[in-house]
C-alpha cells in the first residue's frame, strides 16, 4: 500500500519513497496531527478518526519540522496575550492623549480662552446697556447676541468643570469655573431685563445682579496664571446701574404711552359723542326736506287751501330751527369746529328760504303778484344755495369723520 503526502496530499503507490514525486515534500512515515482538532493518527490514515478532518487539509500552520498544521487560535497562552495587547495598545494611546491635551501649556491655553470669553461678554453687556442704546427695534438682535456670548461662557464653564486641575492651580480651577458661572447667569438676567423690563417680577434680579456683578469683580481678582491674569475691568461694576436706568427709562415711556392711548381713546369717545349727535341732526334735517318738497308739491297741483300752505311753511322752519338748536348745543371737539359751523350755515339759510317762502305765499294771498314773483325767485335762489352747500358740507362731513374716526 502507498502513502499519502503530507504536503500536497496526493497518494504515492510506493511505500518505500522518501521523497513525493508531486511536489518533491519529505515524505514522512509517522503518525500525523489533525490540523483540526490537533487528534493523533495512524500512518496510514487519510481522515482524522476524531473529527473527519482530510489529511492534509489546510486551515492550520505547517512546521517546517514537522509538516504539520498548528493553530494558534488554540494556543492555551492566546487569550492572555491578546488581553495583553490591548492593553498595551490602549495604554499608548491613553499616555499619548495625555501628554498631547493635559501637559501645563495646553492647560493654561483654557484660561487664555476663559478669559477671552469672559471679557468680550463684559464688552458686549456693558456697551450695549448705555443709556440710550437699546431701541425698540434691536431688542430682539441684542437678545440673541446675548444669548450667543452665554453659549460661549456655557461652554468654557463646562470644559473646567470636565476637567481635573492640574498640580498646583485647584484654586485657579475653582475660582475660574465659578466664575464662568456667575457671567452666565449675569447674562441670563441681562436676556430677561432687556426682553422684559416691565415685568415687575424682574426687580429682585436686578437687585441680585449687583452681588453677583461683585463676585464676578473679586473673583477675577482672585485668577492669575502665568500668562494669563483675569482680573476684569471696573466697568462691569457699572452693569446694574445701566440695566436699572434701562428698565426706568422703559417703564416710564410704558406710562407715557398708557398716558397718550387714555387721551387717545378720551378723544375717539368724543368724537363718537359728536358724531353720533350731528349724524342725528342730520337725519332729522333729511326729513325735514323731503316733508317740505312732498307738500310742496301738493301744492302746486291744487291739493291745498291758503291755510294749510301757511301751516306747512311754518312747521318746515320750525324743523330746521330746531335742527338748529340741537346743533348749537352740541360739544365740538378740537379739529371739529368748522363743521359744526358749515352745517350751521345751512340750517341758517335753510330757515330763511321758509321764512321768504312764507313771505311771498302773503303777498300772493294779499294779491300782490308782481311781489309775489320777486320774493319766489328769492327763494328759489336760495335754495339753490342751500343745495350747493348741503352737498358740499356732507362731502367734507364724511371725509373728515372717517380721518378722526380710524
Amino acid at each position: 500500500m502507498g502513502v499519502t503526502c503530507n504536503s500536497c496530499g496526493k497518494q504515492v503507490s510506493d511505500a518505500e519513497a522518501s521523497f513525493c514525486p508531486y511536489c518533491g515534500a519529505t515524505i514522512t512515515k509517522c503518525e500525523w496531527k489533525c490540523e483540526k482538532c490537533l487528534t493523533i493518527n495512524g500512518t496510514e490514515a487519510r481522515f482524522c478518526k476524531n473529527c473527519g478532518n482530510a489529511r492534509g487539509q489546510e486551515g492550520g500552520r505547517y512546521s517546517a519540522e514537522s509538516n504539520t498544521a498548528v493553530d494558534w487560535t488554540k494556543h492555551k497562552y492566546f487569550k492572555q496575550v491578546a488581553v495583553g495587547a490591548v492593553l498595551l495598545l490602549a495604554t499608548g494611546f491613553g499616555s499619548y492623549y495625555y501628554f498631547n491635551n493635559m501637559n501645563e501649556g495646553n492647560y493654561l491655553k483654557m484660561y487664555a480662552e476663559a478669559h477671552r470669553v469672559v471679557n468680550e461678554a463684559n464688552s458686549v453687556l456693558v456697551f450695549n446697556t448705555q443709556s440710550g442704546t437699546v431701541k425698540a427695534g434691536d431688542v430682539d438682535d441684542l437678545k440673541k447676541r446675548l444669548q450667543s456670548e452665554k453659549n460661549e461662557i456655557d461652554a468654557e464653564a463646562k470644559e473646567f468643570s470636565s476637567r481635573k486641575p492640574y498640580q498646583g492651580y485647584t484654586a485657579q480651577h475653582e475660582a475660574t469655573t465659578e466664575l464662568l458661572q456667575k457671567v452666565s447667569s449675569v447674562l441670563g438676567m441681562a436676556i430677561q431685563i432687556i426682553g422684559s423690563p416691565l415685568d415687575e417680577g424682574l426687580d429682585s434680579a436686578l437687585e441680585e445682579s449687583k452681588d453677583t456683578v461683585q463676585q464676578i469683580k473679586n473673583l477675577s481678582g482672585q485668577i492669575s496664571v502665568p500668562n494669563t491674569v483675569m482680573t476684569l475691568d471696573d466697568d462691569i461694576m457699572v452693569l446694574p446701574t445701566q440695566l436699572k436706568a434701562y428698565v426706568t427709562e422703559q417703564r416710564k415711556q410704558e406710562e407715557e404711552r398708557k398716558r397718550i392711548e387714555a387721551e387717545r381713546q378720551a378723544r375717539l369717545s368724543e368724537l363718537r359723542e359728536f358724531f353720533n349727535a350731528m349724524d342725528e341732526a342730520i337725519d332729522r334735517y333729511n326729513s325735514a326736506k323731503t316733508d317740505l318738497g312732498s307738500m310742496m308739491e301738493s301744492s302746486r297741483n291744487g291739493g291745498m287751501i291758503w291755510a294749510d300752505y301757511f301751516k306747512v311753511l311754518d312747521q318746515a322752519k320750525d324743523a330746521r330751527t330746531s335742527v338748529r338748536y340741537k346743533v348749537k348745543d352740541i360739544k365740538t371737539p378740537q379739529g371739529t369746529e368748522e363743521l359744526k359751523k358749515d352745517f350751521l350755515q345751512v340750517l341758517d339759510d335753510s330757515v330763511r328760504y321758509c321764512e321768504v317762502m312764507k313771505m311771498g305765499a302773503n303777498l300772493a294771498f294779499n294779491r300782490y303778484y308782481g311781489s309775489a314773483s320777486q320774493k319766489r325767485g328769492e327763494a328759489e335762489r336760495i335754495d339753490k344755495e342751500v343745495q350747493n352747500e348741503y352737498a358740499s358740507f356732507i362731502d367734507q362731513y364724511e371725509s373728515i369723520k372717517g380721518d378722526l374716526l380710524k
